[in-house]
Order: structure tokens, then C-alpha cells, then sequence
């Protein structure tokens, strides 16, 4: 009963521990993987404090709980990554639904101002005045009635002679009224005349002016590309003459790099700007057990088979476990070195795993380390992506040992023969 209550406040301190790595991530700046893996080693050695002070000293409850914590670990860091991929759509979406920006419309050429007081009439006459002569228009009610007076003054016959004195004035006037009217549609022509030739002149100005505008754009479109062209000559003499070529043309050398040296030596900063993964990357404090290319590094036992392959996500063994105990594992040996240096101090191992097919396997590993001791079983579910699996482990003896240890893997705890492919092994010290 005591060991339940144990188990129960254990269980207790581990969902404690989810929270507390929950709020770290909310106040941390949480899209940076190495702050992250950080706030992962802190609540690993925070649940090492926890059961230490809770005086649990049963090997396989402190792996169960060590294990429980790396679960909800891995759970946390996949959702990590899942919150910024969702980011990177949103942004990428929000990007492509960005309304491209209105094209700049030149202004249209205004006229110049016309001044009411312009008149690009032609000599156009005012119908409506008077005439050149100066004198009144012509009043057609005294025209009629010197005609009646005339037939009067016919009929009477005493006034012949005075009659074409008093009336040769208004007769004048007659005569030139109608000469202005006859006029009057000469002068309307000049006028549409006039006003045609205006027009064609502004039409002139514009299109003058359209054409220097386009001149001085074209003069620039121009320069651009012949710059381009002459920039892209200047190149391919550099290149050619970076590489060598003239060398082999003139000296009759047989070799010449296709990349000059300058952009040679520029191509590793680039990759250096890699962002740390902190599941699947490891820092230098990481010591390699296993890279992958150490053929030697790992022996099978009875019932287990292992071979090297080679694939996209690096070099490797494929390990094949026929049976569920001792006969299907195999061992990668860990050196008398590194063991040396982890007596009495916290470490972290990290398998590099994926099992080999479509259906995941079920693992489990052990540590046989002399004297130091092991790091009791460990069982995992391996899928078909590359992926770390990690184990926690205080080593309390001081005594280090004086031979290499062993990290044990059995690839199928059922003992049917799944693969599982080895990509790496290693350990981090810690204090």
C-alpha cells in the first residue's frame, strides 16, 4: 500500500513537471529549439531532485517515471513543432492573399488655361454691332414708310425733287445693313477656321511632348539592359579567368575548377546557419559512441542479425531481433574513457532510431557499465521516421570501471524479427 501512495505522488510530480515545462515554453522565447531542449534537461533533472527527496530508491518505478517524462517530453516538442509549422502556413497564406499594389497612373497633360479675354477667332465680326461706318442701324419701320411717302408724293406730284434729297441718308443706311448680313456668313467661316487651327496646334504640343517623355524613358529601359549585358560579360571574363581556363588554353595544363576558389571557400558559411533541432541534433558537450561507421562497434548474439546500409537520412546497421530475450539483443560498446568520466554524474543517452518498414517495432534497452552499474530497461515504440530516443541515468557510485561497458538493444521485444535501423549513440555527461 505504502508503494501505491509512492507510485500516486510520483505520478503527481510528473504531471507537476508537464505544467512547469508548459509555462517555461509560454514565458521563453519557444521557437528557438536549443532554448527548448534546455527546459527539457531542466525538468529532467528536476524529477531526479524530486524522487531523490522522496527517497524512491526502486530502479525500475525511478525508469518508469524517467520514462513517463520522456514521453510527455517528445509529446510536447511534436506539438512544438506542429504550433510553428501552422505558423508558416498561416504566414505563407497571408502573404499570398496580399492585393498586389495599384499601378501609378501618369496624370493626363492639361491644356493651358484659356483666358476669357482670348478670342482665336479670326477677325470674326460681331453680327450684332453696328457697322464700320459708325452710323445706326438701319430702322425698317422708316424704310416702309419712305416708301409710302414716295407713292404719295408720286401721286401728288409738287414733291419729285425734294423727296430723293430727304431720303438719300436712309438709303445709304439700307445699302449697308444688307451688305453686313451678306457678310456675315464669311466671317462665321474664319471664325470654325480659326478654331480647327487652334486645335491642330495643341495636338502638335502634346504629341511633342508625349514623344520627349517616351524618348527619356526609352533612354533609361536602354542603359538598364545594356548594363545588364555588359555585367554579365565582365562576369564570364572573371569566371573564366578565376577558373583557369586560359591557363589550360595557353599553357596546355589539364585540370581547372568549374567553381572558382572564392566561391568555393564562401559555401560552408551557409550551411552553418542550420537551425538546431533538439531532438535530432546534438551539441559538442554530445560524445559519438556510434556514428554509424563503425562496423566493429556492434555485435549481435544468438538470435539476431545485423548488417550496414546506407540510405537519405545517413549510414547505419539494421538490427533484426529473433528472439524477445538475450539471444535477439545486440551490444554497441560504449568506451573505458567515456565511462570514466560519467562516475558519479548525471548523464543523458540518445539512440538515433527508425524502425525499418511501414509498422513500428517495440523496443528496449539496457546499460551494463561494471562497476558503475546499468541504467535498468527501457521500452520504446520506434516509427517509420528518423527520430532520438533518450534515457536519463545518475550514476551514484564513485567507483569508475576499469573495462568498456555495453548499451544493449533488443529490436522487437516480441521476438518476431522486426528492424530496426541504427543511425547513432550518444551520451551527454552532465554534473
Amino acid at each position: 500500500m505504502h508503494g501505491f501512495c509512492n507510485e500516486h505522488g510520483i505520478k503527481t510530480t510528473v504531471s507537476g513537471l508537464e505544467h512547469a515545462i508548459r509555462n517555461a515554453l509560454e514565458r521563453a522565447d519557444r521557437s528557438d529549439p536549443e532554448i527548448r531542449a534546455r527546459i527539457y534537461q531542466s525538468a529532467r533533472h528536476a524529477l531526479d531532485a524530486g524522487l531523490a527527496k522522496q527517497e524512491v530508491e526502486d530502479e525500475e518505478v525511478i525508469a518508469r517515471q524517467r520514462q513517463r517524462l520522456d514521453a510527455t517530453i517528445q509529446t510536447i516538442e511534436e506539438e512544438e513543432r506542429e504550433r510553428l509549422r501552422a505558423m508558416a502556413r498561416l504566414e505563407k497564406v497571408l502573404i499570398e492573399r496580399e492585393p498586389d499594389p495599384e499601378p501609378e497612373i501618369a496624370p493626363e497633360p492639361r491644356s493651358p488655361r484659356r483666358d476669357a479675354n482670348d478670342d482665336f477667332s479670326v477677325n470674326a465680326p460681331d453680327l450684332d454691332a453696328a457697322p464700320a461706318t459708325g452710323r445706326a442701324a438701319p430702322n425698317i419701320e422708316l424704310d416702309r414708310d419712305d416708301r409710302a411717302a414716295r407713292e404719295t408724293r408720286a401721286d401728288a406730284g409738287s414733291l419729285d425733287d425734294v423727296a430723293p434729297r430727304v431720303n438719300e441718308p436712309m438709303a445709304r443706311l439700307v445699302a449697308d445693313d444688307r451688305r453686313s448680313q451678306a457678310s456675315a456668313p464669311i466671317a462665321h467661316e474664319h471664325a470654325k477656321v480659326g478654331k480647327i487651327k487652334h486645335r491642330k496646334n495643341k495636338a502638335k504640343v502634346e504629341k511633342s511632348q508625349r514623344r520627349k517623355r517616351g524618348g527619356v524613358a526609352s533612354f533609361f529601359i536602354s542603359l538598364f539592359v545594356y548594363s545588364c549585358f555588359l555585367g554579365a560579360i565582365g562576369f564570364g571574363v572573371w569566371w573564366v579567368y578565376a577558373t583557369g581556363m586560359i591557363d589550360v588554353a595557353l599553357k596546355g595544363e589539364g585540370n581547372f575548377d568549374l567553381v572558382p576558389k572564392e566561391l568555393q571557400t564562401a559555401a560552408p558559411a551557409a550551411q552553418q546557419s542550420e537551425p538546431l533541432d533538439p531532438l535530432r541534433r546534438f551539441s559538442g558537450d554530445w560524445v559519438n559512441v556510434y556514428t554509424g561507421k563503425e562496423a566493429n562497434a556492434i555485435s549481435p548474439r544468438a538470435a539476431a542479425l545485423v548488417a550496414s546500409f546506407s540510405d537519405s537520412d545517413g549510414d547505419g546497421v539494421t538490427i533484426a531481433s529473433n528472439a524477445s530475450g538475450k539471444n535477439g539483443e545486440v551490444t554497441v560498446e560504449t568506451p573505458e574513457e567515456l565511462l570514466q568520466t560519467l562516475a558519479g554524474k548525471t548523464a543523458t543517452i540518445a539512440l538515433t532510431v527508425k524502425a525499418d518498414g511501414d509498422a513500428p517495432t517495440q523496443i528496449y534497452v539496457e546499460c551494463a557499465f561494471g562497476a558503475m552499474g546499468g541504467c535498468g530497461r527501457h521500452r520504446f515504440t520506434v516509427g517509420n521516421e528518423r527520430a532520438d530516443e533518450l534515457i536519463h541515468v545518475t550514476f551514484d557510485g564513485k567507483m569508475a570501471p576499469s573495462e568498456a561497458g555495453q548499451i544493449i538493444i533488443n529490436s522487437d521485444v516480441m521476438g518476431k524479427g522486426r528492424k530496426l535501423k541504427l543511425y547513432g549513440v550518444r551520451v551527454l555527461p552532465g554534473s
